[in-house]
């Protein structure tokens, strides 16, 4: 098994503060929970309106049958 390139490999030292990385990550926690709940309510109104179309189109036909009876 190889060994791990010490060059490559970074010290927490070196970089942000833990408490930092922490706030990072609630941070996009926050952002995803958010994209989450926006996708959420963005494909209900999607169904609401898919479902009102079919509902306008069911009408128009019905009446489209009520004239060619009536008329």
């Amino acid at each position: 098994m190889p060994k791990a390139d010490l060059q490559t490999t970074k010290d927490p030292s070196d970089s942000e503060s833990t408490p930092s990385l922490i706030q990072q990550a609630e941070t996009l926690r926050d952002t995803l929970t958010k994209a989450l709940t926006e996708t959420r309510d963005l494909i209900s109104s999607l169904k609401r309106n898919q479902k009102q179309n079919r509902f306008v189109e069911t009408t128009l036909r019905s009446l489209k049958q009520l004239d060619h009876i009536g008329g």
